[in-house]
């Protein structure tokens, strides 16, 4: 844009034009903030250090978008950081940043959301008279800890069944089998015995006898 200012009017006076310039600029922060949810959420839990990459790229009209900034940040429920430079000062990023979070290690938990996880879906940097921080979050869920289930319990055996002619008895399932007992008593073929040894007695003394009597 160009202003001719002239020297004097057709009269003569002097001019004096005042003119006002605006210059728009737009910057912004990036922060990652790190939350953890759940009942499993213990002492331990909280002591953990997670791993979230963060990326921030600038779309300067090439081939591929410009990485500005690309770090993996170490970070514990809880905590809000802040990107920095060498210096230690937030980093500047300019109007159309696109900026993003992946997390590499989320420290065992059961559910791992970022709500802003793609350059598609990314925190931009929009226009603004103001520094604008943008911000990142990373949630982890940890359900509680449920003890082992105790196995199923075994079935138990079948006794075995009886024997036809000849046959044997089933055998036992998979539970717990009958012991076998030691045999007491007196068995079928004694009383037999016992009465044979009588008849022999009495028929012994019945011949001694009549032997005597001749």
């Amino acid at each position: 844009m160009t202003v001719t200012i002239p020297d004097v009017d057709d009269e003569g006076t002097p001019q004096v034009v005042v003119a006002g310039f605006v210059n728009p600029f737009s910057a912004g922060t990036i922060s990652l903030t790190k939350k953890l949810t759940g009942e499993g959420v213990t002492a331990s839990v909280k002591k953990k250090t997670f791993t979230v990459l963060l990326t921030c790229q600038y779309d300067a009209g090439g081939d591929e978008p410009l990485t500005l900034f690309s770090e993996p940040v170490a970070i514990k429920g809880g905590e809000t950081l802040t990107a920095e430079d060498a210096d230690g000062n937030p980093v500047k990023l300019p109007l159309g940043t696109r900026c993003f979070a992946t997390e590499t290690d989320d420290g065992g938990a059961d559910a791992s959301t970022v709500d802003h996880a793609t350059a598609t879906d990314a925190a931009v940097v929009g226009i603004s008279d103001e520094l604008q921080p943008l911000e990142i979050t990373v949630t982890n869920r940890f359900d509680p800890a449920t003890p082992g289930k105790p196995g199923k319990p075994g079935k138990p055996g079948t006794p075995g069944g009886s024997g036809g002619s000849g046959g044997s008895g089933g055998s036992g399932g998979s539970g717990p089998t009958t012991p076998t007992l030691a045999a007491t008593g007196t068995s079928p073929a004694q009383p037999a015995l016992a009465v044979l040894a009588l008849l022999s007695l009495g028929l012994g003394l019945v011949l001694l006898r009549r032997r005597r009597e001749g």
